[in-house]
């Protein structure tokens, strides 16, 4: 897996299992990993990235999201159709840890059925959230 598999058009094709993977590894830098982000891939009704969306300098024990920014994007996700992949940056093991299942589920919250997708990008591996569903036990 590496943005190097993607193929030459990929921009203008609906981002697929196959290849979300390999968007996210092009797309979350090894900078972004190594300083910690979050990043939003905003994706047209047809599955196609519009615009990816990152914030650095995210702390590891962060004590809540940019909710004034999730609820713009979810806001304009719902004007246009569109949907969302989420990606969180960190160095470190690819298992995920309690802050990357909190981050998981403050996206899962806000954005509920337009969030496609929830990916970790690590040192060099990226991984896919077995599920990227809001749980209320999982909350608290």
């Amino acid at each position: 897996m590496s943005f190097h598999d993607l193929e030459d058009d990929w921009s203008d094709a609906p981002v697929t299992d196959s290849d979300v993977a390999d968007v996210i590894d092009l797309l979350v830098s090894f900078e972004d990993r190594d300083r910690g982000s979050i990043t939003f891939l905003v994706l047209d009704e047809n599955e196609r990235l519009l615009q990816p969306v990152a914030i650095n300098d995210v702390p590891a024990d962060a004590d809540e999201p940019p909710w004034v920014l999730m609820d713009f994007l979810r806001d304009f996700l719902d004007e246009i159709g569109g949907c969302l992949l989420f990606a969180r940056g960190r160095l470190g093991s690819p298992h995920l840890g309690p802050a990357d299942l909190r981050w998981q589920q403050w996206i899962a919250q806000t954005f509920g059925d337009r969030l496609i997708g929830c990916y970790l990008a690590t040192d060099d591996e990226v991984t896919r959230y077995d599920e990227c569903v809001f749980e209320d036990e999982l909350a608290s």
